[in-house]
């Protein structure tokens, strides 16, 4: 048993305590709020790429759902295709340069032997960006909350997994928040996508109507829209992860979501005429 050891320290994020804070306040005093919401967010959508790119956008969500004082985060993630099995990670938990953030045990090994996960541990975890670039935002605004980590499949089982989850958190008393890491078109050669060419009309294209069109399955509460937009049009990496939260905010009694950020990558880092970019948004519910 053990922690898992940081991966993109140092690369996609700042490696030491001092460059994480620094760059954390930073994103303090940009982070939009929520207008619309009648009470604190329980639940959210986060892009997952290095923090220069999509950091800050990241962190309002997790400023936002702070508000709730959570002693427990639900995180989904990873590249998971529809015919992959449920993973959940039942280890100690994972390493930051902030400390350790740990996992609730009792919570997620309940959850493993209620229904056929496939099991990490701190031995067989893969590196993963989708979680591991959002784990030093929890450690800083969250010290004492416990995770539970799960890499769920684009397809109809989200529903009765989620609904597990629910259970469990019940049982332990929880204060939970849920989160779904994912971004959104990945557009250009490097990605194999380019139904428009290249170039302005292509980025326009790619954020005002395919990017818009996943963000509005989910800021509507759709988590079979956002499945079946995902698939269909390549408009998110992790459509499971975005669904899953998508229906835990729904469990939880939320009416509708709200757009904070929404940006590509070449907005973020304008380098020459738009070839390769990614979508990033915020949404809490």
């Amino acid at each position: 048993m053990g922690f898992v050891k940081s991966t993109f320290a140092g690369s996609w994020y700042p490696g030491t305590p001092k460059q994480i804070e620094a760059k954390l306040a930073e994103f303090q005093d940009k982070a939009e709020k929520p207008q619309k919401l009648k009470k604190p967010p329980i639940a959210g959508v986060v892009p997952h790429a290095g923090w220069l790119y999509s950091g800050a956008i990241a962190y309002e969500v997790w400023a936002n759902l702070a508000l709730r004082k959570p002693d427990l985060v639900v995180l989904f993630g990873g590249h998971v295709h529809q015919y992959q099995r449920s993973l959940i990670f039942v280890d100690d938990g994972f390493q930051t340069p902030l400390g350790p953030v740990e996992i609730h045990k009792e919570l997620v090994q309940g959850l493993a032997g209620a229904f056929r996960f496939r099991v990490a541990d701190e031995q067989t975890w893969q590196p993963d960006n989708t979680i591991e670039v959002q784990l030093p935002m929890v450690k800083h605004l969250f010290p004492n909350a416990r995770i539970a980590v799960l890499h769920l499949p684009p397809r109809d089982i989200i529903l009765d997994v989620v609904d597990l989850i629910m259970e469990f958190v019940r049982r332990y008393d929880c204060n939970p928040v849920f989160v779904g890491s994912s971004d959104l078109t990945h557009y250009g050669p490097r990605y194999g996508f380019t139904p428009y060419g290249i170039g302005d009309k292509a980025h326009r294209w790619a954020k005002t109507e395919n990017d818009s069109a996943f963000i509005s399955k989910l800021v509507s509460l759709d988590p079979q829209g956002c499945l079946e937009e995902g698939l269909s049009n390549y408009n998110a990496c992790c459509p499971g992860a975005a669904a899953a939260s998508v229906t835990a905010a729904r469990l939880m009694g939320s009416e509708y979501g709200e757009l904070l950020t929404h940006l590509t990558s070449y907005e973020v880092v304008p380098m020459g005429d738009p070839l390769d970019f990614v979508g990033y948004c915020s949404v809490v519910f």
